[in-house]
C-alpha cells in the first residue's frame, strides 16, 4: 500500500521516509505498470532538497522527463546525480521484486544507460552504443533488466547505422525476454521500435501485424496496461500511411486515452 504510506510519511514530515518508499517502488510502478502520473504524484509532495540528495530520485525524473520527450532538463538531472552527497550509497537498497528487475538498483549503470538513451534521440549511433556498452560494464551479477535494457540500446545504434534488419532481430528477442520477466511496458516500447523498424522498411503489413500482437499481449488483470497505448498510436501511423483516416483517427484517439495514463 505505497500510496498511502508515501502519504502518512509526508504527513508526518519525514520526508526522507516517504523518498525510500518512493525509490523502492519506482520500478514496480513505472516500468511494469506504466504509471507515470503516480511516480510525478508522489514525487510532487517531496522538498527539491530532499530529491536534490537522493540519486535514485534524479534518475527516475531522468527516465521520465526522457520518456516523454523532455530531453533539455535530463543532462541537469543527471549532472545532479554526480554532485549528490555520497551518505545515499551507504544505505540498504531493496527494490520491490528484486535486483533483477529493477533499473534503480545500479545508479552508475543507468546514469550510462539514461546517457545512451538521449543520444538516440540525437541520432548519435557511436554514443548510443559506446554509454550501452559501459551500462554493460557497470552491471552486477543478477541484474537482468539493466543488461536487457543496455542490449536493446546496442541494437537501436544498429538501428541508426541503417542496419535495419540487424537491429529488428535483435529487438524482437528482446520482446520475448521482457514477457517472459512480466516487464509489459518494456514489451511495448520493445514493440513499437519494431513498427517504426517495419515501417521504414516499407512492410506497412508486418507493422500492423506487430501492433496487434502488441495489444493482444500487454494486458493485465483483463485490461490493456497504458503502453499499449504505444500499440494503437502503430496502427494509426499505418492506417494513416494507407489514407484509411477514418480508422486512424479512430487509434489515434484510443492510444491517446491509454498514453495519458502512461
Amino acid at each position: 500500500m505505497a500510496d498511502d504510506a508515501i502519504g502518512h510519511a509526508a504527513a508526518a514530515g519525514e520526508m526522507l521516509w516517504a523518498a525510500r518508499i518512493i525509490e523502492r517502488h519506482f520500478d514496480l510502478v513505472y516500468y511494469i505498470r506504466g504509471e507515470a502520473a503516480t511516480i510525478h504524484r508522489w514525487l510532487s509532495v517531496l522538498p527539491a532538497e530532499v530529491v536534490r540528495s537522493r540519486p535514485r530520485l534524479l534518475l527516475a525524473q531522468a527516465i521520465m522527463a526522457a520518456t516523454s520527450g523532455h530531453f533539455e532538463i535530463v543532462d541537469p538531472l543527471l549532472d545532479a546525480v554526480a554532485c549528490a552527497p555520497s551518505g545515499w550509497a551507504d544505505e540498504p537498497f531493496e527494490p520491490l521484486g528484486g535486483a533483477a528487475v529493477s533499473n534503480l538498483i545500479n545508479v552508475p549503470a543507468l546514469t550510462t544507460l539514461v546517457r545512451s538513451f538521449v543520444a538516440q534521440y540525437h541520432g548519435d549511433a557511436e554514443a548510443t552504443a559506446a554509454f550501452a556498452r559501459q551500462t554493460l560494464a557497470e552491471i552486477k551479477p543478477g541484474e537482468r533488466m539493466l543488461s536487457a535494457n543496455a542490449t536493446v540500446f546496442l541494437a537501436v545504434a544498429e538501428w541508426l547505422r541503417g542496419r535495419l534488419t540487424d537491429a529488428e532481430r535483435a529487438i524482437a528477442s528482446s520482446v520475448t525476454g521482457w514477457h517472459e520477466t512480466g516487464q509489459l511496458t518494456m514489451a511495448a516500447w520493445s514493440y513499437y521500435s519494431l513498427v517504426l523498424i517495419q515501417r521504414a522498411q516499407g512492410r506497412l503489413d508486418a507493422a500492423g501485424q506487430t501492433c496487434e500482437q502488441a495489444l493482444a499481449t500487454l494486458v493485465t488483470a483483463g485490461r490493456p496496461v497504458p503502453a499499449a497505448g504505444l500499440g494503437y498510436v502503430g496502427l494509426a501511423d499505418v492506417a494513416y500511411q494507407r489514407d484509411e483516416l477514418d480508422l486512424a483517427l479512430r487509434y489515434t484517439t484510443e492510444g491517446i486515452a491509454l498514453c495519458r495514463q502512461f
